[in-house]
């Protein structure tokens, strides 16, 4: 600590009268409490891992901003459908930090399966030969889609065009996560027995 040199001396002579010396001396400056907060996100999957970084903070004195806790980072990151937490790390000079997780979430990427039309001669069963399509979304990486098939609702001959096609419920999807990773919807076609 030292004398600030804005100190005035009224002696009737500018302060002339005195021969100034100064003496500094010793003192502590304590660590202010600040609170780091990691980023929270949310995000569709991709196939990919993704992932989310940075972090917010409260208890910054002055002229002080979080570009100045340059010890400190956060982030987290996920390949799968779910919500992992976001942590931040680190330290700070001025400063004694405590940290508050965040989270970050990634949730299914949409996917729509479609029957598609088939005519065919009444046989006794609800067999199809045609293949459903996915006619939204796709399939990311090296995700597969397996024993994809569709069938009639009912084995009867109900008309031309009057006969319903449904993806059969039996199809599988290979992402990694059981399948959880996808919202599957599905839509019918129009057939003929």
């Amino acid at each position: 600590l030292t004398v600030n040199p804005t100190y005035s001396l009224s002696d009737g002579n500018g302060g002339a009268n005195y021969a100034v010396s100064i003496n500094t001396a010793s003192g502590t400056i304590s660590q202010a409490a600040a609170t780091i907060t990691a980023n929270s996100g949310t995000t569709v999957y991709n196939g990919a891992t993704q992932s989310i970084t940075g972090f917010s903070v409260t208890g910054l004195l002055g002229t002080d901003t979080a570009a100045d806790l340059v010890g400190v980072s956060a982030g987290g990151s996920g390949r799968n459908v779910g919500t992992t937490a976001t942590i931040a790390t680190g330290s700070a000079q001025n400063y004694s930090l405590s940290f508050v997780p965040g989270s970050f979430s990634i949730t299914p990427a949409p996917l729509s399966l479609s029957a598609v039309s088939d005519s065919r001669v009444y046989d006794g069963t609800t067999a199809s030969s045609g293949i459903p399509v996915i006619s939204a979304g796709q399939l990311f990486g090296g995700d597969t889609l397996n024993n994809l098939g569709q069938s009639f609702t009912s084995k009867d001959v109900l008309g031309s065009g009057s006969s319903i096609l449904t993806v059969n419920p039996t199809y599988s999807l290979s992402d990694g996560n059981g399948g959880a990773n996808y919202a599957v919807s599905i839509n019918t076609a129009s057939g003929t027995i």
